[in-house]
């Protein structure tokens, strides 16, 4: 599916190694650096926690 939504919108998704793939924390810790080095700035009281955000509804606002 995640292949099939890139595709549509003109990006390539990749996957990581296996070895790569153990550790939701590490991978949640590196994207904060992407967005971070894009610019991407928030304080701490307007974030927002929501486990069930759909990768399709995310805004990826370093991609632009």
């Amino acid at each position: 599916m995640a292949k099939l939504m890139a595709e549509a919108r003109g990006a390539q998704m990749f996957v990581p190694p296996a070895s790569l793939c153990i550790d939701n924390g590490a991978m949640i810790a590196w994207t904060g650096i992407v967005m971070h080095k894009s610019g991407m700035r928030m304080k701490v009281k307007d974030t927002q926690i929501n486990q069930k955000f759909r990768t399709d509804d995310v805004d990826v606002g370093w991609r632009r």
